[in-house]
C-alpha cells in the first residue's frame, strides 16, 4: 500500500550549540516507541546519522543504496537541517549547500531500487521547494514527501515529527500518521509524485496557452514554420499540432513517473 514503511533513517546536520533535534527524534521518540512496542512494531530497522559536511551526507546516502536489499518494503529518510533562504537546497552543520539538484540525483536511485517506495520527510524550512529539483524527463526520485514551504522553529519540528512518527511506528504507514498527527494542521505539508507530475502538467498546459515564446519552442520544426509563413498550415493546424505535442509531452513524462 502506498505509504506503508518499514524502515527509518533519521539524518542530522545540525551545529553544535543548535538543539539536536535528530538525535532527541531518534532516542526519545523512534527508539523509545519501538522497544515499546516490541513485536507489534511495523518498524523493521532504523537508522541514525549525524554528519558536518555535505561530502558525508551524500555518502552516506550512497551507503543507504549499496544496502538497500536491506531496507525494502518501505523506506522514509528523515532530515534534521536548516533549509537555504534562497529556495535552493538544504544547509549543513558546517554551511554548505547541497543543492536539491544534487540530493534528487541520490533519491532517485534510491528510490528506483526501492520500486517507488522511497519517502522523504523533511524538518527543514522550505523543504517544500524539493520539487524545484525534479526533471520530469527522469524518474521520480521519491514516491511522497512531507516539508514546509516557509521558515518553521525548533518546537513546530519537535511536536510535528514527534506526533508523525509515534504514529508511524504503530501503525506502518506515513500518510495515514501524518494525516492523524499535528503535523497535518500545522505549517507541513505533504506531496507525492502523482501530484508533482498534475502540477507539472497544469504548468506546461498553462504555458503553452499563454506564453507564445514556449508555443514556438514546442513547434519548432521547419516544416511547421514554413507551412504557417506560407499559408499552408492555419490556426486550426497549429491547435491540432499544439495538441500532438501536449499528448506527447505528456507520455515522457507520465512515464517517467511511473514504475511496474
Amino acid at each position: 500500500m502506498v505509504g506503508d514503511i518499514q524502515h527509518i533513517i533519521i539524518i542530522q546536520s545540525l551545529e553544535p550549540d543548535e538543539k539536536q533535534t535528530g538525535a532527541e527524534l531518534y532516542d526519545d521518540v523512534v527508539n523509545r516507541r519501538i522497544e515499546q512496542l516490541g513485536d507489534r512494531s511495523f518498524i523493521k530497522s532504523q537508522a541514525y546519522f549525524s554528519a558536518n559536511s555535505k561530502a558525508e551526507i551524500l555518502a552516506f546516502l550512497d551507503n543507504i543504496l549499496n544496502d538497500i536489499n536491506n531496507r525494502q518494503n518501505g523506506l522514509v529518510i528523515h532530515f534534521e537541517m536548516h533549509g537555504s533562504s534562497h529556495l535552493d537546497g538544504l544547509i549543513t552543520a558546517d554551511g554548505e549547500l547541497i543543492s536539491w539538484l544534487e540530493l534528487v540525483t541520490k533519491f532517485r536511485l534510491i528510490n528506483i531500487a526501492t520500486q517507488n517506495q522511497l519517502y522523504l520527510t523533511m524538518a527543514t524550512c522550505y523543504g517544500r521547494y524539493l520539487f524545484e529539483g525534479v526533471d520530469p524527463e527522469l524518474k521520480s526520485p521519491y514516491s511522497g514527501y512531507i516539508s514546509a514551504s516557509q521558515s518553521v522553529t525548533v518546537q513546530e519540528v519537535m511536536d510535528s515529527f514527534g506526533d508523525v512518527f509515534e504514529r508511524l511506528i504503530a501503525d506502518g504507514n506515513l500518510i495515514r500518521s501524518y494525516l492523524a498527527s499535528d503535523a497535518e494542521g500545522g505549517r507541513f505539508f505533504y506531496k507525492d509524485s502523482k501530484t508533482t507530475f498534475e502540477q507539472l502538467m497544469e504548468h506546461i498546459i498553462d504555458r503553452m496557452r499563454n506564453d507564445p515564446s514556449f508555443k514556438e519552442e514546442v513547434l519548432d520544426h521547419p516544416a511547421l514554420i514554413m507551412g504557417k509563413n506560407m499559408g499552408i498550415i492555419d490556426d486550426a493546424g497549429l491547435d491540432y499540432m499544439m495538441g500532438k505535442a501536449l499528448a506527447d509531452i505528456y507520455q515522457r513524462h507520465k512515464k517517467a513517473f511511473e514504475f511496474e
